[in-house]
């Protein structure tokens, strides 16, 4: 293979394709994105007229006619899990303009535990969903029913987590709009489980753990979201109160075979991408083309962003291909567990990989840097992987071989003068190495 040439550019959001369009309406931008429409229903839509969290007719309210003059969405819920069939759930354009968005006000009533399947749809309007101050109740509705959607909400300072199984929420804004506190109950806003998906334009405010992953025997999919930034205003967006890790997960007795998939994210947060997960069961995660840390286009972002944390004795997890991560204390630290980290973008951090755990492997040992190729030699058998820095990280993938027989190795590439090359080895267990000591490409 001939000499790989190379351009020295990292991705940038410029290029990445958000396809925001600042001075939309949420309730229009929400519209723009990837999510299917509402699947036919055999019932009669249900439109949202009433501002309050009346409840017409009782808890086993199933007829529209009996909700009164206007339908409450909890009214509308509770019809949605009393009668027959799949609900369509949407919100007069009159009473929620996309222009002028209206506000939903709850109290401590309750909303029915079970609802589905159901599509809440807020494309097109403008719908903010928000409890009340200091609130200590159970009254959050969940999306448990097969193929349930929710789309194009806002909302603010709820007491409770969200279930999502075999259901998507997509276009959502949490705790945003100037709220500063995280729900009382729990802390973290969605428990997703089994089939579950989260996104993609999600907008959660840098304040809580946003997802708490349930495992099962399906996969669960977060992409396309925002984690401490606003596609809105391009500007971080956090609250007075103290970040959680990002994504948690509960503890497991038995290996259930379904798998986390986190890709084409923005993060940046205070907190940890992961931090300790809690699992007696082997589990995988895959992270693809996320940005992680400072994210360029955003303002305002704050100078202690967190990375990846891993601290999971029995996951494996891979980091890559296609995440940047920059500007972070640590992009990813790992104190327990499998971390194959391939093909990304790592520079400009405080600390690139850190290892806390017994035994890391030992980095690859770059000996020669000619025009056409870099040469080097590594303690065991296992993959190398080539990058190209300004310093000591990884800013551009040059590529990778296997370090096999003799232990050495090469790789065809034209490092560019200027720039430092540096790699990493990961071994037989998918674990991925410290960044090898530089070596400068000679003028």
């Amino acid at each position: 293979m001939g000499p790989r040439d190379v351009e020295l550019q990292a991705p940038s959001d410029a290029a990445s394709g958000d396809g925001f369009v600042a001075d939309l309406p949420w309730g229009s931008y929400a519209a723009t994105l990837d999510v299917p429409a509402c699947p036919a229903s055999p019932n009669p839509t249900l439109i949202v007229n009433g501002l309050s969290s009346e409840l017409d007719g009782g808890e086993t309210l199933a007829d529209p006619t009996l909700a009164g003059t206007t339908l409450s969405l909890r009214e509308s819920l509770f019809i949605a899990a009393n009668r027959v069939g799949s609900d369509t759930i949407m919100f007069d354009v009159g009473v929620f303009p996309m222009a002028a968005p209206a506000t939903i006000t709850l109290g401590e009533d309750p909303f029915p535990n079970n609802v589905g399947p159901i599509c809440l749809d807020g494309r097109e309007r403008g719908v903010i969903v928000a409890w009340g101050t200091d609130m200590f109740s159970s009254n959050m509705w969940n999306l448990n029913g097969s193929g349930s959607l929710m789309v194009g909400l806002t909302l603010l300072k709820p007491p409770l987590e969200m279930r999502v199984v075999n259901s998507q929420v997509a276009g959502c804004r949490y705790n945003t709009d100037g709220y500063i506190s995280a729900p009382l109950n729990r802390p973290w806003a969605f428990e997703v489980g089994a089939g579950g998906v989260m996104g993609p334009g999600n907008v959660f405010a840098d304040d809580v753990t946003p997802i708490r992953w349930s495992p099962g025997a399906t996969d669960v999919t977060v992409r396309g979201n925002y984690f401490g930034v606003d596609p809105l205003t391009r500007r971080w967006i956090a609250t007075e109160g103290y970040t959680w890790e990002l994504i948690d997960s509960i503890m497991l007795d038995a290996n259930i075979g379904g798998r986390l998939f986190v890709t084409g994210n923005r993060i940046a947060s205070r907190g940890r991408l992961f931090d300790t997960l809690q699992s007696s069961s082997p589990l995988g995660v895959v992270m693809t083309d996320n940005r992680i840390g400072r994210i360029e286009g955003f303002a305002g972002l704050p100078a202690d962003l967190g990375g990846i944390y891993v601290d999971l004795p029995n996951w494996t997890i891979a980091v890559g291909p296609g995440n940047t991560i920059t500007g972070t204390a640590a992009a990813v630290t790992i104190v327990n567990g499998n971390v194959q980290i391939t093909q990304n973008s790592i520079t400009g951090n405080t600390a690139a990989i850190v290892h806390l755990d017994a035994t890391p492997p030992e980095p690859p040992v770059i000996t020669n840097v000619s025009a056409t190729a870099v040469t080097g030699s590594c303690a065991g058998e296992g993959l190398v992987e080539l990058f190209a820095d300004t310093l000591a990280e990884g800013a551009v993938w040059l590529g990778s071989t296997a370090c096999t027989g003799l232990l050495a190795w090469s790789i065809a590439a034209a490092a560019p003068v200027g720039y430092n090359v540096t790699a990493t080895f990961t071994d037989a267990s998918a674990r991925t190495s410290v960044f090898a000591e530089p070596f400068p490409v000679p003028n």
